[in-house]
C-alpha cells in the first residue's frame, strides 16, 4: 500500500494539503516538563494534517482532522491500562496510557474537528497536555 502522507514545509501547508482551514501547533522551543519541543515536521493525508517533534525522549505527534465517526484520527489500536477523562479549556478530553496522568494518546473534538496527540514513553502528563492543546487549531 503506497504511503498516503505527503510532506509540508508548514502547519499553514499541511492544513491546505489536508483540505482544512487553520492547523496550527506550539512553536518550536517551548518548554514541557519532559523537555523542550523541537522542531516540527509536516504532513498531510486526505482531510488530515498530522506534525511530529520530539520533547526530551518523548516522539510527538498532532493530527487534526474534520470530524468523522467516533473521532479517533490516532491510528493507535493499542491497549492501555489506564483510561481517564480531563477538562480543559472547557473540553473533554479523553486519555490513554499504561499509568495515571502519563497520557500516550489524548483525543478530543471541537468545531466540527476531531484532534490527537500521541505521545511515546512516558506519555504527557496533564500540564504538558494543557500546554499543548492550549496552542493547537
Amino acid at each position: 500500500m503506497p504511503n498516503p502522507w505527503s510532506d509540508a514545509a508548514s502547519a499553514a501547508e499541511a492544513a491546505q494539503g489536508a483540505g482544512l482551514s487553520s492547523f496550527s501547533v506550539p512553536d518550536a522551543g517551548i518548554g514541557l516538563t519532559i523537555g523542550n519541543l523541537g522542531d516540527w515536521t509536516f504532513s498531510y493525508a486526505d482531510g488530515m494534517a498530522q506534525a511530529k517533534t520530539t520533547a526530551g525522549d518523548v516522539e510527538i505527534t498532532i493530527r487534526k482532522a474534520v470530524l468523522a465517526g467516533d473521532g479517533d484520527i490516532s491510528g493507535d489500536y493499542n491497549a492501555y491500562e489506564v483510561e481517564w477523562p480531563l477538562t480543559l479549556k472547557g473540553l473533554t478530553v479523553n486519555c490513554a496510557g499504561h499509568s495515571q496522568d502519563a497520557a500516550n494518546k489524548v483525543l478530543w473534538t471541537a468545531h466540527d474537528n476531531a484532534y490527537c496527540i500521541l505521545a511515546s514513553g512516558a506519555g504527557l502528563n496533564p500540564d504538558d497536555i494543557n500546554s499543548l492543546i492550549n496552542a493547537i487549531q
